[in-house]
């Protein structure tokens, strides 16, 4: 029979069945069959009903499954602007998930437990969703949750093939997460207000996994799959992860170069020792800071035995200056200063014109050295930090220089002849406003006296004369050092949500 008469006759049969049959049990029968019918049309192993009708102002469906659903996954497209809200209805109450949104067009598997079922479920009317996985699975991330434990996500990536290849996952969570990777790594992201990104290397066959544990659902959250880039490209990274790296780990053995995450226009080179750092920085420290030696391109030889310093920090105007006039003398230089004119044009920090003039382009850069205790590199790498912070963010500049300014003149002559007596220019003021704000959030601000107290002391012992403004910074009348730091921190963690002391929103937990 020709299909269109069978649809007929059915439809016939529906509407006439109580008065054929004379029985309801006979009707409901022939509804159930006509159920069965449209479910195989669909494909669909469940019947899923509309319960309500798209009317402008209506922004939400409900899809309700007969028989419920019970050991079954479900399978949604996450939106690509903003998170999208989910009620799931089960057995034991309803439950509500976030959808987070991702450009990656990724997807969000709900593994539905077999001692529970779901009977409806709320979303948005544009949410898109299945009940089976995409075929293109093994080319895509899948993003899975737990019904049981929906604070919790697992990203599950594909084996892929090649190496070198790396996660780049973009959140917003106010509150903190908890990050776990299948080599064991635990990671605590403190809570923000705002879009931050991090990269995480992926094992070596390029499979990998994430867990990622909120204690509130997280409002953005996106993820692809990137290709390490090859030395000396700089490798994004969180601080926390460049002074975990190992020397094993790095792609040169003798120095890796990286972009800060937190701020990627700051490249940070770690170097094995102190001497590879001095081939790299020591000529430029003389030459833009050292006092007495300010504006001098000393040679090999002069630079023998002299001490630069144990980290290092540039801003892009003081390395065009010295890499021009290092052209421009012909002036012999070491290989790794070569080197380091050409990655920083290579990230856009110098931008060389067509006559081979180097003009300062964005970003900075900065140095530590693995010789350096773990203590002394979590020191410097906040230090170095909020140079490299004061170089690239104007706002940040500004604020930091009305402070200065704002200070009773007895304080700045403190700063100018504590930074003197350490090797600073104290004829410098960029360099004195610059040297006050990292000095002061390079510890805790409640640790800011304990530091500068006795160096201050120290200092009015050796030098009677200056006793009076030496005292400033603890004395009466004064703001104290804890006070400046403070107001410097109340900045910074409204802005970047950093503290003084504290430049690792991301960092590994210790096992």
């Amino acid at each position: 029979m020709p299909k269109y008469r069978t649809d007929i006759c059915i439809f016939f049969l529906l509407l006439t069945a109580p008065f054929l049959f004379g029985n309801e049990e006979s009707a409901y029968s022939l509804k159930r069959e006509q159920r069965v019918f449209d479910s195989s049309l669909q494909d669909a192993s469940f019947l899923m009903k509309d319960s309500s009708k798209f009317f402008p102002g209506n922004e939400t469906k409900v899809k309700n499954f007969f028989p419920p659903l019970q050991g079954q996954n479900l399978v949604f497209s996450l939106p690509e602007k903003k998170s999208s809200e989910l009620v799931i209805n089960t057995d034991q109450g309803p439950l509500e998930i976030s959808l987070p949104a991702s450009r990656d067009s990724l997807s969000l598997l709900l593994q539905i437990p077999a001692d529970r079922s779901v009977q409806s479920i709320t979303m948005a009317y544009n949410q898109k969703y299945s009940l089976q996985e995409s075929a293109s699975g093994r080319q895509t991330i899948e993003l899975s949750l737990s019904l049981e434990t929906p604070d919790r996500y697992q990203l599950v990536l594909p084996s892929l093939p090649g190496e070198n290849r790396e996660l780049k996952i973009s959140l917003e969570n106010p509150n903190a997460v908890s990050v776990k990777t299948t080599l064991g790594d635990a990671y605590t992201l403190e809570g923000f207000q705002g879009r931050r990104t991090f990269r995480f290397p992926l094992n070596e066959d390029s499979s990998s996994s994430l867990s990622i544990s909120a204690d509130r659902e997280l409002e953005y959250l996106s993820f692809s799959i990137e290709e390490t880039p090859a030395f000396p490209r700089a490798l994004t990274r969180s601080g926390s992860q460049i002074l975990d790296n190992q020397i094993n780990e790095w792609r040169n053995r003798d120095f890796e170069v990286y972009s800060w995450a937190s701020f990627p226009s700051v490249l940070v080179f770690d170097c094995r020792n102190y001497d590879i750092q001095n081939r790299l920085f020591r000529r430029l420290a003389f030459y833009i800071e050292k006092k007495g030696y300010v504006g001098q391109l000393l040679t090999n030889s002069e630079l023998k035995g002299k001490h630069a310093w144990n980290a290092h920090d540039y801003r892009a105007e003081d390395l065009a200056r010295f890499f021009n006039l290092v052209a421009e003398r012909d002036f012999p230089i070491y290989p790794e200063e070569s080197m380091l004119r050409s990655i920083l044009i290579s990230h856009g920090i110098l931008i060389q014109d067509d006559e081979g003039v180097l003009h300062p382009g964005e970003g900075a850069v900065l140095s530590i050295s693995k010789e350096s205790t773990d203590a002394l590199r979590y020191r410097f790498f906040v230090h170095e930090g909020a140079h490299g912070i004061f170089f690239t963010s104007p706002e940040f500049r500004e604020f930091v220089t009305e402070l200065w300014n704002s200070l009773d003149s007895r304080d700045r002559a403190m700063w100018r002849f504590f930074f003197s007596w350490y090797g600073y220019d104290p004829a410098d003021e960029y360099l004195m406003i610059n040297e006050f704000q990292a000095y002061l959030l390079q510890q805790r601000a409640s640790a800011a006296p304990a530091y500068f107290g006795p160096r201050m002391g120290s200092l009015a012992n050796s030098y009677p004369g200056e006793r009076s403004s030496l005292e400033r910074g603890t004395g009466a009348g004064s703001a104290g050092f804890q006070i400046w730091a403070e107001i410097l921190e109340d900045w910074i963690y409204e802005k970047w949500g950093m503290r003084a002391g504290n430049f690792f929103p991301l960092y590994k937990e210790l096992h």
